[in-house]
């Protein structure tokens, strides 16, 4: 996960103005539940954050298991910013079309879900999850390291995936 293009890690410029304009990411049901500590609408070096987990019961982080259905939760401060992700589930280091997930705008304009289920093919281990938000109409699946003038923000996460648990006992039936 730190391979993935950033201003920190790969000199990749990603946001030609950078405000905090994700306020709040989770995934129910899991220990990711972070709000930003910064004021909405501060300014942040090059648009991003690089949220690393401090320990295991950290709110910036999240243990997932292989075919379990989870909910992908994400605020932004302000209606017409769409807000777009990618769970990396090759562990590549890179973040593709093919692992986007597309969130979904509640009537109220800000608050954004999806739900995607932990392929059985993901590579086990620590892995990243990238959200960006940008001005209408966003970011597309292929733009997870797109300079976007309207761009905003990126905020990259790391998750664990675990290996679904295997079978036990005796098939019946």
């Amino acid at each position: 996960y730190l391979c993935y293009c950033s201003p920190t890690n790969t000199g990749t410029t990603l946001h030609t103005y950078g405000y905090n304009y994700i306020t709040n990411v989770s995934i129910t049901n899991t220990t990711l539940n972070y709000t930003s500590p910064q004021s909405t609408g501060a300014t942040i070096p090059g648009g991003y954050n690089q949220l690393w987990p401090i320990n295991a019961t950290s709110s910036n982080t999240a243990t997932l298991t292989q075919g379990i259905q989870y909910t992908l939760n994400a605020t932004s401060a302000y209606t017409g910013y769409p807000i777009i992700a990618w769970l990396d589930w090759d562990g590549n280091g890179v973040h593709d079309s093919a692992e986007v997930i597309q969130l979904t705008a509640a009537s109220n304009g800000t608050n954004y879900s999806g739900t995607f289920i932990i392929p059985y093919s993901s590579v086990s281990g620590y892995t990243g999850l990238r959200f960006r938000i940008g001005y209408n109409p966003g970011f597309n699946a292929n733009q997870s390291c797109y300079n976007y003038s309207s761009g905003y923000e990126t905020e990259d996460y790391v998750v664990e995936i675990l290996a679904a648990a295997g079978c036990s006992g005796t098939p019946s039936g």
